[in-house]
């Protein structure tokens, strides 16, 4: 199973967004945080066709799911969707299933209706949904394997003081635009670069891009010498060999 505790209630929420989304073949809308009226996601705003409900829950026990969907029992029987579906982060027997299809049932075909962790991480293992999981990039990370790799020298050369805290700082990774935007550009001319005032991700991003390349079988090298040729002399002769090189240069 992918390692679902690394991800906070947002990310949580938009990976059960694309899953769903794909499940139902459906675009869906999100929103933000605060008196939600039940739903966090549905496919429009004007009506109540599909709702979707998401409970991380993850650390969490059915009593407590218990008691947070009574509460929202009300606002969906107000609206009175066409569909109703939640998204739990909790694995739950066939009696707490029952007991939440019970509560919903009104909007809801079955009990598949409530998609509880085992669901979702059936979903994701298929190879035609790994695309979802490389979007979410903290459940990438941790399936991929590649922090298990960050001391192997032969993958990462001279990146000791770089990821000397790599495990720590991995929950505070956060796939942006500029990561995208990041990844595009390197694809295309092999070369970027990453300028801007102390603090504001250059290293963070320029980490997770490392980690990314180690991942597709890229040695991965990391200076701060700023010689053109020291880092030429460094890179292997062979021209078919798959290198990334991370120049950290301070003004």
């Amino acid at each position: 199973m992918f390692n679902y505790q690394a991800l906070n209630d947002v990310e949580f929420e938009n990976l059960c967004k694309d899953v769903m989304e794909r499940v139902l073949s459906v675009k869906l809308r999100n929103f933000t945080k605060g008196r939600d009226g039940g739903i966090d996601m549905a496919d429009n705003t004007l009506g109540n066709n599909v709702l979707v409900q998401v409970k991380h829950y993850i650390r969490s026990t059915f009593s407590d799911l218990r008691t947070s969907l009574r509460k929202e029992q009300v606002k969906v029987h107000e609206k009175k969707p066409n569909k109703y579906y939640i998204c739990c982060g909790m694995t739950l027997t066939a009696d707490n299933i029952n007991e939440v299809y019970t509560m919903f049932s009104d909007y809801m075909d079955s009990d598949r209706n409530v998609m509880t962790l085992i669901e979702i991480d059936e979903f994701l293992q298929k190879e035609e949904n790994a695309d979802i999981v490389r979007k979410h990039y903290k459940l990438w990370l941790h399936a991929s394997g590649i922090l298990n790799e960050v001391y192997n020298r032969h993958i990462f050369i001279d990146c000791e003081a770089l990821f000397s805290n790599i495990r720590e700082e991995a929950d505070y990774f956060v796939k942006t635009t500029v990561y995208d935007d990041c990844l595009e550009c390197l694809d295309k001319n092999r070369m970027i670069f990453i300028v801007g005032h102390p603090g504001i991700g250059k290293t963070m991003t320029s980490k997770m891009l490392l980690l990314y390349y180690a991942e597709q079988g890229y040695a991965v090298r990391y200076t701060t010498n700023g010689s053109v040729k020291d880092i030429k002399d460094s890179l292997s002769l062979d021209r078919t060999a798959k290198e990334i090189v991370l120049l950290d240069v301070q003004p």
